[in-house]
């Protein structure tokens, strides 16, 4: 009868869990750091457009509730982001 890998040495599996913990530890650092250029309105030259830098985490925000497209191949608010920022009243 074999025994698993697993099953044979307690130490694999704590020594496991912590590289997949390292792992997703660093994966989530990158994402923090990560930023992304969005444009005001669809740039028709990218260098003449009003740009704004944001971070990955504001990026997933932004686009879950519709503040952020891809229109081509550029990240596009959907929003004015000057505006106040706060509670909005329900639009239904």
């Amino acid at each position: 009868m074999s025994q698993g890998l697993f099953q044979r040495a307690p130490i694999t599996r704590l020594l496991a869990g912590l590289l997949l913990l390292l792992v997703g530890a660093a994966l989530v650092a990158v994402g923090l750091r990560t930023t992304h250029e969005v444009y005001a309105s669809a740039p028709a030259d990218a260098d003449a457009a009003e740009s704004e830098t944001i971070s990955e985490p504001q990026l997933v925000i932004d686009a879950t509730f519709t503040g952020v497209v891809r229109k081509d191949g550029h990240l596009t608010s959907t929003y004015d982001r000057g505006a106040p920022q706060g509670k909005q009243a329900c639009p239904t």
